[in-house]
């Protein structure tokens, strides 16, 4: 070896170890100047930039893809703390809804119901000293 001249191999390996590239990368990289008929034997000088260049990139993407990853799992663990709370709102929420039904205060009309199309909004029935129909309205409710 000259001291003074790596040879392709030995730069491609060097910038491995440095940038801890996957053994898949380093390969990749010798295929491509064996490829084009490049010997890896042959001096690395007028490929040392664009072989850094090169390993320094895929380093880059490496870290992104790793942060990426990490606020993927960050997010799913949120987003599961997030749909317990909500699957427990939604049960207390049903709780309540039956108690004020089964005590007279609050029912919800059911009419028209599972035909047509979707209603945006039910009618409810208030009852308390007098029926209140509550109906929406193109202002809201009426």
């Amino acid at each position: 070896m000259n001291r003074f001249k790596p040879t392709l191999a030995e730069s491609i390996q060097t910038l491995a170890r440095r940038t801890q590239a996957p053994e898949t990368f380093v390969d990749r990289v010798r295929t491509l100047f064996e490829a084009r008929g490049i010997s890896l034997e042959s001096s690395a000088e007028p490929f040392r930039e664009a072989l850094e260049d090169a390993f320094q990139r895929h380093a880059r993407v490496r870290r992104s893809l790793a942060r990426a990853q990490s606020h993927l799992g960050e997010m799913q663990a949120q987003l599961e703390i997030l749909g317990s709370a909500c699957r427990e709102r939604l049960v207390r929420l049903r709780e309540i809804r039956r108690g004020l039904e089964r005590h007279g205060v609050v029912s919800v009309l059911e009419e028209g119901r599972g035909e047509g199309p979707p209603r945006e909004h039910r009618g409810v029935v208030v009852r308390g000293d007098f029926e209140l129909t509550i109906v929406p309205g193109p202002d809201g409710v009426h």
